[in-house]
């Protein structure tokens, strides 16, 4: 049997396989917590730290796991004392012939163990690198195609005759772009915000448009967009995690319905139902959301009635 070296990159590799399991474990073990904090105070969910602060605890484990570790310093020095004198009823030391060999049985047997550990170890990396190959490509082909709406859309000035910019000349606002392609109103643009407003969205009713912006734009001002690009970032990094995508998407819920509740903070109930009906007009027209990007209507069927129900919500207007 032949015997098996360990290198310092075969370790490396064991290391990072055991950091990314682990990461699983305390990912679960996040989720859970979270979910039944959530439980217990329901407000909770619409902090957006606690999500973010999830994935990031989820990412220090693997770091701290992935670290080598170092042995305890010590106070007292190690005194080592050497004994010359054979113990009684040992085996004398008997020297070797010239042209023989000695009878030296190393334990071999874990040396099959080592080679099935390390070999693991090097096809998770591969895994790894294949899947976080592809999610960057994803990551890349939706920003061009954001890229691209920007570019082929109309500018628009506060002072044109689009009813949801009416009253809005502050002249710090984001850019604000129309495009044709019927997407969802967007906030896109992480150093260079820029607003997407779909052409249809002037089929709405002025209030409605006017809701829709005033959105958008309380992304803008509670900087979400950094919160979502930082998470983004940490999905990537860990796509074989489940439980960093479910935070992932739980912050974007949890910042859905703050903007939610800070555009319709005293309005009254009529404003309110103008406002739901515009989000189940818009998701019935927009195609599928791009990556990378704030919409008004991303959050899909499954949050569409959480969110109309606290819109119509009466609690809301406090």
């Amino acid at each position: 049997m032949t015997a098996y070296a360990i290198t310092a990159f075969d370790l490396a590799l064991a290391r990072l396989l055991l950091a990314a399991a682990g990461s699983l474990v305390a990912g679960g073990a996040v989720w859970s917590v979270a979910m039944l904090c959530v439980r217990r105070w329901p407000a909770l969910a619409e902090q957006r730290l606690l999500w973010l602060c999830g994935q990031l605890a989820v990412a220090v484990v693997f770091v701290a796991m992935l670290l080598p570790h170092t042995e305890r310093p010590r106070v007292a020095p190690v005194i080592e004392i050497v004994d010359s004198a054979p113990a009684p009823g040992a085996v004398p030391s008997v020297p070797v012939a010239e042209g023989q060999h000695a009878a030296i049985s190393p334990p071999l047997a874990a040396a099959p163990t080592r080679a099935w550990l390390s070999w693991l170890a090097y096809g998770w990396l591969a895994l790894y690198a294949a899947g976080f190959g592809y999610t960057m490509f994803r990551q890349r082909r939706a920003r061009r195609l954001l890229h691209a709406l920007a570019a082929a859309g109309q500018p628009l000035a506060p002072a044109d005759d689009h009813l949801g910019l009416a009253g809005r000349r502050d002249a710090t606002l984001p850019a604000m772009i129309e495009v044709a392609a019927p997407i969802s109103p967007m906030l896109q643009g992480l150093f260079k915000p820029r607003l997407l407003l779909p052409r249809h969205l002037r089929d709405f009713e002025p209030m409605q448009q006017q809701l829709i912006v005033e959105h958008e734009l309380t992304h803008w001002r509670r900087h979400d967009l950094p919160l979502g690009v930082a998470a983004l970032v940490l999905e990537c990094l860990f796509w074989f995690n489940p439980f960093v995508r479910l935070l992932r998407v739980r912050l974007g819920w949890s910042q859905e319905f703050g903007c939610d509740r800070a555009v319709l903070r005293g309005r009254p109930a009529v404003e309110r139902k103008a406002y739901a009906a515009a989000l189940v007009a818009q998701l019935k027209l927009q195609r599928h959301p791009a990556g990378m990007a704030l919409a008004f209507g991303a959050t899909g069927e499954p949050t569409l009635l959480a969110r109309v129900t606290l819109i119509r919500s009466p609690t809301v207007a406090h």
